[in-house]
């Protein structure tokens, strides 16, 4: 009787520990794709949108006020999803509809568009010459975005054409390279 106690004492100090390890994991790992799949496209791009800023090296550009300003020209989803992200990380980022007449950025690091009209594209460009100027579809790529969002295997995914971003004041990170699909990667 002794030595089934022992043995029981010992089944639970071996097998417990490790067994509140495997339930835990599973519970975060399921978790993790509950949680992901409540996320729309728009919120998920308004989130890589906010990540983008801090994926850039910005060495040339230092900001005055040590804020990312993220600037949107009109109203979608996207934008509407930014600015709640801004608003709710005031000491990290400022947000501009740059549409508003009454008030204008002196600069924006990260310049989303849902426009894809290349004459547009080409004066934002001329506007805001130290933005990463993002929108959506390759075709506003082709039209000199310098990234965008598309829908690759049901994921939304950046897309960047690197010929775009030659001869500007930044560069982008590694991490982001790791995450998007660059132009010529993916069937044209």
């Amino acid at each position: 009787m002794v030595k089934r106690k022992w043995d029981l004492q010992r089944f639970k100090r071996l097998f417990s520990a490790p067994f509140v390890g495997v339930l835990m994991s599973l519970v975060l790992v399921l978790g993790h794709y509950v949680e992901a799949a409540d996320f729309t496209d728009d919120e998920l791009k308004a989130v890589y949108l906010f990540r983008f800023a801090y994926l850039v090296n910005w060495e040339n550009l230092p900001s005055q006020d040590n804020l990312y300003h993220y600037c949107v020209d009109g109203s979608s989803q996207v934008a509407r999803q930014l600015e709640t992200i801004a608003e709710q990380k005031r000491q990290k980022a400022k947000y501009w509809d740059i549409t508003d007449d009454s008030a204008t950025p002196s600069r924006c690091h990260i310049l989303f568009t849902t426009s894809r009209e290349e004459e547009h594209i080409l004066s934002l460009r001329i506007q805001y010459p130290d933005s990463l100027l993002v929108g959506e579809g390759k075709r506003f790529v082709e039209n000199g975005g310098m990234a965008s969002f598309i829908k690759m295997n049901n994921r939304v995914r950046p897309y960047i054409d690197m010929h775009n971003l030659l001869g500007l004041p930044f560069t982008l990170r590694s991490q982001l390279l790791a995450i998007a699909v660059t132009k010529g990667e993916v069937q044209e």
